[in-house]
C-alpha cells in the first residue's frame, strides 16, 4: 500500500512513520531523515552512522537527538554490523550486543531498540501481535538475492507458530527503480534464482534499471504474506536529496537509521 506514511517533526527532528504501526501503542518505530542534527557537509546534519569523515561525537549527539524525539532515550539501542548477508539474530536483554554481525534482528522483549542503517537499501520492520515479536532488516540487492527476508520469516514462523499472513510488515524509503541501475551479471544472478525477475526490470537506452522494492514484495507474496498487511513508503532516496542520504548519488555519505522498539 502506497501513501500509508506520515512525516513528523518533533524537537526539530524530521522522521517518517507507517500509519498502520501507529495503531499499536506499545510499538515505537521511525525512519529517519537527514534533516537537522549537527553534522557538517557532506553529511548534512543528522548523520546517524559512524564513518571516517564525521566525528563519533557528532554521531552520538545526533543519535541522542533522534531517540529523544521518539521518546526512546531511556532504552537500549542495538546497532548491528551490517555486511549485506542473509544473517538474522535474536536479541534479548541478556544478549551480548557488541559487534553483532547481522543484517536483521528480532526480539520478543521490551526496552530494546532494534536498528539498521541505510543510504539506499531497503529498511524493513515487522510485528507479530500474537507473540509480541518485532523485527528489522537491512536489504540491498545481495540481501534480496540471498533471500534474507524469506529465510527470516520462515524461521520466525516455525519458531513461534506464526502464519506469514498475520505479520505486519513495513518498508521504508529506499532507492527506487527510476535511479537504480545494475549490470548484466547481477541481473543474471537474479534470473537464476527467481522466475519473476523480469517483472522487476526496465530496459532503457541500453541500461538496466532494477526495482528492489518490487522484488522484495514478490518475495513476500511468494511466502504468503498478506497484501493487506504490507505497507511501504515509495520515496526514492536518490531523488529526494532534501530528506535522504544516497550512496548512489553521493558516494561516501551519511546514514539514515530505522528503529523499532517494544516499550511495554
Amino acid at each position: 500500500m502506497i501513501n500509508c506514511y506520515k512525516l513528523h517533526e518533533k524537537n526539530n527532528i524530521l522522521y517518517f512513520s507507517i500509519s498502520k504501526f501507529e495503531n499499536y501503542p506499545n510499538i515505537i518505530h521511525a525512519f529517519s531523515s537527514k534533516r537537522t542534527g549537527i553534522s557538517k557537509l557532506p553529511f548534512e546534519a543528522l548523520n546517524l552512522g559512524y564513518c571516517q569523515k564525521d566525528s563519533n561525537e557528532n554521531v552520538e549527539i545526533n543519535r541522542k537527538l533522534f531517540l529523544n524525539a521518539l521518546s526512546l532515550s531511556n532504552y537500549k539501542l542495538i546497532t548491528p554490523i551490517q555486511t549485506h548477508s542473509d544473517i538474522f539474530y535474536e536479541i534479548s536483554n541478556n544478549s551480548t550486543t557488541n559487534n553483532i554481525k547481522a543484517d536483521a534482528l528480532y526480539t520478543t522483549e521490551t526496552g530494546l531498540i532494534l536498528s539498521i542503517q541505510t543510504a539506499d537499501c531497503l529498511p524493513v520492520i515487522l510485528y507479530d501481535h500474537k507473540n509480541q515479536l518485532i523485527g528489522i532488516a537491512h536489504i540491498g540487492w545481495k540481501g534480496l538475492l540471498n533471500q534474507l527476508i524469506i529465510k527470516m520469516i520462515k524461521s520466525l514462523c516455525e519458531k513461534y507458530s506464526i502464519k506469514p499472513k498475520n505479520l505486519i510488515i513495513g518498508i521504508g524509503p529506499a532507492i527506487q527503480q527510476c535511479c537504480y541501475q545494475i549490470k548484466e551479471d547481477v541481473l543474471e544472478l537474479f534470473k537464476k534464482e527467481f522466475p519473476f525477475t523480469e517483472d522487476c526490470v526496465k530496459y532503457e537506452n541500453s541500461k538496466i534499471y532494477f526495482d528492489l522494492l518490487h522484488m522484495l514484495l514478490l518475495q513476500l507474496w511468494e511466502i504468503r504474506a498478506s497484501k493487506n498487511n504490507v505497507f511501504w513508503i515509495k520515496l526514492c532516496t536518490y531523488c529526494n536529496k532534501k530528506y535522504f542520504f544516497s550512496y548512489r548519488r553521493e558516494g561516501p555519505t551519511g546514514r539514515l537509521m530505522t528503529v523499532i522498539c517494544k516499550i511495554k
